[in-house]
């Protein structure tokens, strides 16, 4: 073989042992990065589950009545406080406007659209998504699993049965014991303000 062959031949060798080294090195540096990628699909999909136990553990616990008799008695409550009876023990508090005025409905229904939207928020999503967070963050999957299991048996199911119904009763009285009380309250404080504006 002449010097030239030779050389070419040579040529070629060393190219593919640098396109091989090449191939490999390419390899080497992107293994950690594929190595990061599948741990992050593996968390996400742990951190979906964890999450998903957490949700089925609120749906187990009826959270979502509980949101029910929390909303019907934040309604309730401001209810137990109507515009007569503010009047009744201000004259002033809307400004003058008193039953049998012709501005008067339109206060009834200026307060009744008041107290619906105070009491809209937070929504049941809201709520049971801040309630499956919670558990989320407080419980391991383990912990999560266990009482799932716990609340699916029989005296689990009782105990949920129980809490509701306790739940509910609280709920019944609050805005009984509540409306008397806030309608006292609110009295002094709109007579505070009076005093605040005539001191002026």
């Amino acid at each position: 073989m002449d010097s030239a062959k030779m050389i070419t031949v040579h040529s070629n060798l060393l190219s593919m042992c640098t396109l091989a080294l090449t191939q490999q090195d390419f390899f080497m540096l992107r293994l950690p990065l594929v190595f990061a990628i599948l741990f992050m699909a593996v968390s996400a999909k742990a951190a979906s589950a964890h999450e998903d136990s957490a949700r089925q553990f609120v749906d187990l616990l009826r959270y979502e009545d509980q949101y029910s008799k929390y909303h019907d008695a934040c309604i309730q409550t401001h209810r137990a406080v109507s515009p007569h009876t503010l009047v009744a023990q201000n004259p002033n508090y809307f400004r003058g406007i008193r039953p049998g005025d012709k501005q008067w409905p339109a206060i009834v229904a200026a307060y009744e659209e008041y107290f619906l939207e105070a009491c809209s928020r937070p929504t049941k999503s809201e709520f049971l998504e801040v309630l499956s967070a919670s558990y989320a963050k407080m419980l391991s999957s383990q912990q999560l699993q266990d009482a799932i299991a716990f609340y699916s048996s029989g005296t689990g199911q009782a105990l949920v049965s129980a809490n509701t119904f306790a739940t509910a009763e609280v709920y019944r009285v609050w805005p009984e014991i509540n409306g008397k009380h806030l309608a006292k309250v609110t009295a002094r404080f709109q007579a505070k303000i009076d005093r605040l504006a005539q001191s002026k």
